[in-house]
């Protein structure tokens, strides 16, 4: 069996995937629709041939016009320019209605399309393992969704544009043989001939959509971190330095589009020139065989309008083909996502009575050499409240993240109760953690929704406990109380109390598991004491791992754990530390 040519896979594995991507019953509806709008124009042309006949005093006995006219009158249309003159206009209606009809169809299924692949993609990326969704870069994730779903969309209504065209051609074509069939042959083997001339220029707009890919990502990332570093690049003087590197990458997308438009012109450009040679080419011919004018006229008129179809089929194919990139992205990260995908299958885990251990747990990251975390065995009690300190790159996060169930590990397990934690129920198990980071994360919504984004059924005796619980008692005394915008990323509040309303969203879950990471080490003194308090008084109740270097945090915790290149290298009593 030979194998499929590379541009056949490469066209066929996207048409696959967006297949999957679109509900099967409204793309039936639209290529429908497509079939019986092409019908309904084939006819209506045909249509023209009686009535020129009849302008030219009847149609020559025995010859096709005859046959078309006998045909016609056999489905009740009376052979009189005013009834085939509503006839036919009755034809276009129909036709106009099936296009409108398969317009917005294939508008909804476009939408469809877009709004479902973002939502897999971004979905995917949800449940991914931690370690993967980690080592992609942000902007491409996002220019993936953002901007190259959209392409992708554009080249899904292009490529119902190149089936339309393609069945809208063959129809004309079906038209034409039943007029004269070897007229009909003629003008079809000139349109494959310049249909061949574009296959280089689609194999062009394939290389132009990765070439845009690439450029789109390139700008996404410089964007994320120039508008992420204004204070750095305001302290540095590199305001201009930053505006020409964005400056550039906007143009490199541009260029790319220029080419792209330059292409798809200069392949109309040819296409029409193509044609009219062609259509000269036939027409000369026909005159020179006597061919009737009652034939001669549609099959022009088919000619004239299959010139268009094949400026929409190369135009529309180019554009697939632009999109087919686009569509590659999209299956090969939601492929890579879903190989690391934690299952939801509503496993239930138990509230730990007496330990959260690791056992044996190694850890690796793709392009280090060094184990970020190497054979690590450590059991925190449920009451403990433990301390990991060590260098940065010590492995200190890395053990929480295990300890939390926010990733697998390489080798050895997590247990609870003594009892393993598999793939499936490490998801439940992170229903009991609360994680407070070093930069408190809060969306652009009232402190409220912050607070109740942990727990939505949360009434506000519940909010008013956790905020008192964090030291965050100072929003209750806010003009506004919980209902205060906090504004984009909590910017509206100082960092001390971003961190205060994190950790009352922490401790709204009435987690299992406290993890604290390096959540003081950027506040002011009165802030961190703040903080300290606050976890003193829920001290006891569950276990709080707290990763930090020095500070109030780790005064009074039960036990120290030293990390150093990735292994635990001292565990010690926090009296000794306090001592």
């Amino acid at each position: 069996m030979s194998e499929p040519s590379p541009d056949a896979a490469r066209g066929l594995g996207p048409l696959a995937f967006v297949w999957r991507m679109v509900p099967h019953g409204s793309v039936v509806l639209v290529f429908a629709a497509i079939v019986a709008a092409s019908l309904t124009e084939g006819l209506g042309i045909v249509m023209l041939v009686p009535l020129l006949a009849i302008m030219a005093d009847g149609p020559a006995p025995g010859g096709i016009v005859a046959h078309i006219s006998d045909a016609i009158a056999a489905v009740g249309i009376p052979l009189r320019i005013g009834p085939l003159l509503l006839a036919f206009v009755a034809l276009v209606a129909l036709r106009a209605a099936l296009k409108y009809a398969q317009g917005m169809q294939a508008a909804r299924l476009e939408l469809t399309l877009v709004d479902g692949l973002r939502d897999r993609i971004y979905r995917a990326l949800l449940n991914a393992d931690l370690r993967f969704a980690a080592s992609l870069r942000l902007a491409d994730n996002s220019s993936l969704i953002l901007d190259h779903v959209n392409m992708l969309g554009f080249g899904f209504r292009s490529l119902v544009q190149t089936v339309s065209a393609l069945v809208a051609f063959g129809a004309l074509g079906l038209a034409a043989l039943l007029l004269s069939p070897l007229l009909a042959l003629g003008i079809g083997g000139g349109g494959l001939l310049v249909l061949a001339f574009y296959a280089r220029l689609r194999c062009r707009a394939r290389m132009m959509g990765k070439e845009l890919n690439l450029a789109h990502q390139a700008v996404h990332a410089r964007l994320g971190e120039g508008l992420g570093a204004l204070r750095l690049i305001k302290s540095f003087g590199q305001e201009e330095a930053s505006a020409h590197a964005l400056t550039h990458g906007f143009r490199s997308v541009r260029e790319t589009q220029i080419a792209f438009q330059r292409m798809a012109g200069l392949g109309q450009a040819m296409l029409h020139i193509g044609a009219a040679s062609v259509l000269a080419l036939v027409a000369g011919i026909a005159l020179s065989r006597g061919v009737e004018a009652a034939v001669l006229i549609p099959l022009v008129a088919l000619f004239a309008r299959a010139v268009p179809l094949l400026d929409t089929l190369q135009t529309s194919w180019a554009n697939w083909s632009h999109a087919i990139p686009a569509a590659q992205e999209a299956q090969q990260l939601i492929a890579r996502a879903d190989a690391t995908a934690e299952p939801d299958d509503g496993t239930v885990v138990a509230r730990p009575a007496h330990t959260i251990a690791v056992r044996g747990v190694t850890v690796r990251h793709d392009g280090r050499d060094a184990a970020a975390l190497h054979d690590a065995d450590l059991a925190v009690r449920s009451d403990e409240t433990v301390a990991l300190v060590g260098a940065s790159g010590a492995g200190k996060t890395t053990l929480a993240d295990m300890l939390g169930g926010l990733t697998r590990p390489d080798a050895g397990a997590l247990l609870l109760d003594g009892q393993p934690v598999g793939h499936a129920e490490r998801r439940a198990w992170r229903r009991h953690v609360a994680y407070v980071h070093q930069e408190a994360v809060l969306f652009n919504a009232s402190v409220r929704d912050n607070l109740r984004w942990a727990e939505p059924d949360a009434d506000d005796a519940h909010l008013e406990r956790a905020l008192r619980m964090a030291a965050a008692e100072f929003v209750l005394d806010l003009p506004m109380g919980m209902d205060t915008p906090v504004g984009d990323a909590g910017r509206q509040l100082s960092g001390g109390e971003r961190q205060r309303i994190a950790l009352a969203r922490a401790l709204l879950r009435n987690p299992a598991l406290l993890i604290l990471d390096e959540a003081t080490s950027a506040l002011d003194t009165g802030s961190e004491a703040a903080i300290a308090r606050a976890i003193r008084q829920v001290r006891g109740s569950r276990a709080i791992v707290i990763i930090g270097h020095r500070g109030s945090l780790i005064k009074n915790v039960d036990r120290i754990v030293e990390l150093s290149e990735g292994r635990i290298v001292d565990i010690r009593s926090g009296r000794e530390d306090a001592a």
